[in-house]
């Protein structure tokens, strides 16, 4: 698990960024993908909150939801959405490859952010954080 200087232990909830194909051929198409990256996001949550976390999602898809309409800077959501990862997230659910994703994917795998691909890969890395929330806040923890 990476460690936060800034975070008080007794508070702090993980931060999981959704990565995945945004853009598409036509509008549909990529209406379709930010609707897949909510989905995913809200998935999370609620996952989250079944196993007693207060998971944060950060999803791309939809901070940014059609700005490229007025945006056309392509490089500006690639630096925005690495420093994300960079800078905030505990951990990265892949959605599946486009050049964003795989771009967001390397960075994570190269600074040691686990990539999780599956739901059940987020159920496990979510209790294996509380278990390491749990043994580094001690006994006068208020985690679950």
């Amino acid at each position: 698990m990476r460690s936060y200087r800034k975070r008080d232990i007794r508070t702090y909830s993980p931060i999981i960024y959704v990565a995945g194909p945004y853009t598409g051929r036509t509008a549909e198409e990529r209406d379709a993908h930010i609707h897949a990256a909510d989905m995913a996001a809200r998935g999370i949550a609620l996952l989250g909150l079944r196993l007693g976390i207060m998971v944060r999602v950060l999803t791309p898809h939809l901070n940014t939801a059609r700005w490229e309409e007025s945006i056309t800077t392509e490089g500006y959501f690639y630096r925005v959405c690495l420093d994300w990862i960079l800078d905030t997230v505990d951990a990265v659910y892949w959605l599946g490859p486009s050049p964003g994703a795989n771009l967001e994917r390397a960075l994570a795998e190269a600074i040691g952010v686990p990539v999780l691909t599956t739901i059940e890969e987020v159920r496990a890395w979510l209790l294996a954080w509380r278990d390491a929330m749990r043994d580094q806040a001690g006994a006068s923890s208020i985690l679950p």
